[in-house]
């Protein structure tokens, strides 16, 4: 496994090439706990219930109907900490990145994650922008579920997580001074 020098990596593209990171990004995954979606809850049922969930959530998008949460966490430390440590915490709560960008001036990383359904929600997406400091780095993250109007606290509960995992991630990684 090669060396990981926090100054060489200043990028996204960087950091998705290293090895060392997508060893680290793997073993997150490995730790990824996946919940009983909606659609396989209710394809114990009769196919009507489907077909009437499914007319639900169309007819929620189509009058604009959505669920929207927003938190925001501020870190001090490197950007390739932070940058990892939300690769990781996405990762270990099972949502696939649909979108990835990164600005230079200001040094602004955006990502988007698709968040299966569950019982209570549609599939919905987390929006995150990570805003590079001297040291210290603010991220921002929303979660969304089009169609449904309540969410019933499940993308506060996603944006804790993702905090709490994303601050242990910047300690391990401190602690191991990757």
């Amino acid at each position: 496994m090669q060396n990981l020098k926090v100054s060489y990596i200043n990028s996204l593209n960087e950091l998705i090439k290293s090895s060392k990171c997508r060893h680290i990004i793997d073993k997150a995954t490995e730790e990824a706990t996946y919940g009983m979606s909606a659609e396989e809850f209710l394809s114990h049922f009769k196919p009507t219930i489907r077909f009437g969930a499914s007319i639900g959530k169309a007819i929620g998008d189509k009058i604009g109907l959505k669920s929207k949460t927003g938190k925001i966490l501020t870190i001090s430390t490197y950007y390739l900490y932070v940058l990892l440590a939300v690769l990781c915490a996405l990762a270990k709560q099972g949502f696939q990145i649909i979108e990835a960008n990164e600005t230079e001036h200001p040094k602004t990383c955006f990502l988007i994650a698709q968040i299966p359904s569950s019982p209570l929600t549609w599939e919905g997406q987390i929006y995150i922008s990570i805003l590079q400091q001297e040291k210290q780095h603010t991220i921002t993250a929303s979660v969304t579920f089009p169609g449904q109007l309540f969410a019933w606290g499940r993308g506060s509960r996603i944006i804790k997580r993702l905090f709490e995992d994303t601050d242990k991630h910047v300690k391990d990684f401190e602690a191991e001074a990757l």
